[in-house]
């Protein structure tokens, strides 16, 4: 939940910091469960990815057509509904409204970070943190 009441001990510092405490617990959440893995990844892709990347393509078209534009105009729709639904969380935490357009570079990386996590579970020796394999 959101809380200004509540301070981490441990402290993550750096992206890779970040990945080994994601890539350890993401897996573990879904109770290792390829359908939930695959849930997951389809609809972090759909909601956060997929309207920014066809906002790119749509407007790298050469073509200007009815469906280009209705495309364009949709995803761009979809776009400002995801910055809109996590202001919420950039007032409460007071950091700069700018920080929103970095929600789908950020759901690209957890999503990087889950795969990792079920990819350890699965071909190498797990995930571990402080001697327990998850």
């Amino acid at each position: 939940g959101l809380t200004n009441q509540v301070t981490s001990e441990r402290r993550y510092e750096d992206l890779k910091s970040i990945s080994r405490m994601v890539s350890r617990t993401a897996f573990e959440q879904l109770g290792h469960s390829v359908i939930l893995l695959f849930v997951s990844v389809i609809g972090m892709f759909l909601i956060y990815l997929f309207p920014s990347l066809m906002i790119i393509l749509t407007s790298l078209c050469f073509t200007v057509d009815k469906f280009t534009t209705k495309l364009l105009i949709l995803n761009l729709i979809s776009f400002i509904i995801m910055l809109i639904v996590y202001l919420p969380t950039i007032k409460f935490y007071k950091i700069k409204i700018y920080y929103t357009l970095a929600l789908p570079f950020s759901a690209f990386v957890y999503v990087i970070m889950t795969l990792t996590s079920a990819f350890n579970h699965f071909l190498l020796s797990g995930n571990t943190w402080k001697g327990r394999r998850y």
